[in-house]
């Protein structure tokens, strides 16, 4: 889709589209194409109601928003991506999703999420790049939906990459704002340490707008050149189509007297990934200590992993970490007095296939979010943008200190100014025709 949700709303408030007439062109995409996707777990039975009765004049002008099957919507049914919860309704909204309804939003549907968030896979959701791939995870659904033109915008949560994976492997935009920013009331816990929720979309531009929605005021920067540092150790661990699209990123940017560069070195990213681990597993465990015994034939695998790994955790190896977690804030936050953002791969290579993941242990699944884990542990705002090709999408992570979602919005927005990656469609299912 070529039109950013700014243009929508533009049309829809000048009489050029109804948000009636997006919703229906939405539905029959869906009815199309998501039968080999299966981005999607329901569909809103009301939503074209909704968006006949919505008022144009609100913030989100009667868009429709498509949420993680992670958070709660009334009357819809939410099954966090399991089995055990496949017949759940819940009786009312998140917040986040109360907040966007109060904006002028309404939800078109509920998309897939790994079980329980506890993945990067999202079974069976297919990357809509090539069908034989993930989409990545636990947002896959979040992300498919809006890379295949089946959703405006999405909602997605991240406790080690689940917002920032599958917008890098789908080729869109995806934010995981400063901790606490946006209320978790009403999702799921992976970790609630370590849980964030966030937006997907296709256009940095959008993303201000989204978040005020969201119930979080964002101001963009437009202060530039500004100061990156790119972190050279995360790249050197990279394919090499990934490399060289970091770097003719990095390359653009300089051009455009947009940005000055300079190599850096994350500290303590082994400690900072190790307390993620034990903090994750920990409360992921105490979070299903109850359902877990009655039902564990029911749950994945991996999960299985996770759970099992967590329960042997010792209470003074989880209070270590959550120690170590303000010195590690410390230490960062210093090192960041020398740039204004961090430029580090998402992924250090494309989605794999669905076939090789299916055969991965959690130590072999650990590359894939071995970039993206110290931000959850230190709270601090990351998005990620397309930024290349290579037969799939190819995401770039920026970073800033806490609260400064601005800055990384607006440096987003400059490069997509002069770049196209975040509007490309895969030809398998067309665009949306707006």
């Amino acid at each position: 889709m070529k039109k950013s949700i700014s243009n929508l709303i533009s049309l829809i408030k000048k009489g050029g589209l109804d948000p009636l007439e997006l919703t229906e062109k939405l539905i029959q995409r869906i009815k199309k194409h998501d039968g080999v996707l299966n981005s999607y777990v329901a569909l809103n039975p009301d939503a074209e109601k909704h968006a006949k009765s919505l008022n144009k004049s609100a913030l989100l002008c009667g868009l429709p928003v498509s949420v993680k099957d992670l958070i709660d919507t009334a009357k819809i049914p939410t099954t966090y991506g399991s089995v055990i919860f496949k017949n759940y309704i819940p009786k009312r909204d998140a917040k986040i999703v109360a907040n966007l309804k109060r904006a002028g939003a309404f939800v078109l549907g509920k998309t897939n999420t790994h079980e329980f968030a506890l993945g990067i896979e999202t079974p069976p959701t297919r990357n809509p790049w090539d069908i034989t791939r993930i989409p990545g995870g636990s947002s896959g659904g979040s992300a498919a939906s809006i890379a295949a033109d089946l959703a405006v915008f999405a909602l997605g949560t991240d406790t080690g990459g689940s917002i920032r994976i599958p917008a890098s492997m789908c080729g869109i935009t995806g934010l995981k704002p400063t901790y606490s920013n946006i209320s978790t009331q009403g999702v799921f816990p992976e970790s609630w340490s370590l849980d964030h929720v966030g937006p997907m979309c296709r256009f940095a531009s959008d993303l201000p707008l989204l978040l005020e929605g969201m119930g979080y005021r964002v101001k963009r920067s437009s202060k530039f050149p500004l100061k990156l540092g790119l972190e050279s150790n995360f790249l050197s661990e990279c394919k090499k189509d990934v490399k060289s699209a970091l770097e003719a990123f990095v390359n653009k940017l300089v051009s455009e007297s947009v940005a000055e560069v300079q190599e850096v070195s994350f500290p303590l990213l082994e400690q900072i990934n190790s307390a993620h681990s034990i903090i994750d597993t920990s409360e992921i465990a105490t979070v299903h200590k109850k359902i877990y015994p009655k039902h564990k034939k029911e749950y994945l695998p991996l999960s299985i992993e996770q759970i099992e790994l967590g329960l042997k955790r010792s209470a003074v190896e989880y209070v270590e970490a959550i120690r170590f977690r303000s010195k590690a804030v410390k230490r960062v936050s210093y090192e960041f007095r020398r740039f204004d953002v961090l430029v580090t791969p998402t992924m250090p290579s494309v989605a794999p296939k669905i076939s090789e993941v299916k055969k991965m242990t959690l130590e072999e699944l650990y590359p894939f979010v071995k970039f993206l884990e110290p931000f959850n542990f230190l709270g601090f705002p990351a998005l990620v943008v397309p930024c290349g090709f290579a037969n799939l999408p190819i995401g770039v992570q920026l970073v800033s200190k806490p609260n400064q979602e601005g800055v990384l919005i607006g440096l987003a927005e400059r490069y997509q100014s002069v770049t196209d990656w975040h509007t490309r469609t895969p030809a398998m299912f067309g665009e949306l025709d707006v």
